[in-house]
C-alpha cells in the first residue's frame, strides 16, 4: 500500500513540472522566463511585444489571446502583430518558446519549444 507521504510526493512533483512548462513574465523586470530559466530580457523598452506578454501573464497564460495592441492610425494591424511576434522569437537567450499570429492577425499564440 502507497503511503499518504509518497502519494503526496508525487503530486507535488507533478504540479512542480506542469508549473515548469508555462511562461512567466515579470513587467518589473522585463524578463520573461520558462521556469527558472531566462528566456528573454528587454534592456530597452518594446511596448508592443511586452503589451503582448503583459496580456499573456494576466490571463495566465492560456494558448492563444485576442491581439492586445491598441490600433493605431495608419498602421496595419496585422502587420503590427507579425512585428511583434517576429521580434519576440528573435534574440531569446534560450530558444524556449515560440510566439505565433494567428486567425488572421486576430489573435496570438505561443508554444514551448524542445
Amino acid at each position: 500500500m502507497v503511503k499518504a507521504q509518497e502519494l503526496v510526493e508525487q503530486y507535488e512533483k507533478r504540479v512542480r513540472s506542469l508549473e515548469i512548462s508555462i511562461p512567466r513574465y515579470d513587467a518589473a523586470t522585463s524578463s520573461l522566463f520558462l521556469g527558472e530559466r531566462l528566456v528573454k530580457r528587454f534592456r530597452y523598452p518594446s511596448p508592443n511585444q511586452q503589451l503582448v506578454l503583459i496580456a499573456f501573464e494576466e490571463a495566465s497564460w492560456p494558448f492563444h489571446i485576442s491581439d492586445p495592441i491598441p490600433p493605431n492610425v495608419g498602421v496595419c494591424t496585422r502587420e503590427r502583430l507579425a512585428n511583434a511576434v517576429k521580434r519576440l522569437n528573435g534574440a531569446q537567450n534560450l530558444q524556449l518558446l515560440r510566439f505565433c499570429v494567428m486567425e488572421c492577425g486576430q489573435t496570438v499564440g505561443w508554444k514551448r519549444v524542445k
